[in-house]
């Protein structure tokens, strides 16, 4: 936990370049450990709730009646967050 954090990002991101890591997929591959925590987070819904700071409930089933309106703003998040 030395260095800057711009320092951290930079020596992950050789780790991962190291083992041919170009991108996020969309399952974990085992190449890295890093790379594998972040396709498992940003698949989830709660890493597309951040992204909109709203409570966009991916991969919850709504129904018909409450697919029309826009999603309530995050718990904690902006309540003016713009979808």
């Amino acid at each position: 936990t030395t260095g800057t954090l711009a320092a951290r990002r930079q020596a992950i991101a050789a780790s991962m370049k190291s083992v041919g890591v170009r991108d996020i997929g969309n399952i974990p591959d085992g190449r890295h450990i890093a790379s594998d925590l972040m396709t498992f987070f940003f698949q989830s819904p709660e890493a597309n709730d951040l992204a909109y700071d709203a409570a966009v409930g991916k991969d919850q089933c709504r129904g018909i009646a409450d697919s029309a309106p826009a999603p309530k703003p995050r718990k904690g998040g902006n309540p003016r967050a713009a979808l």
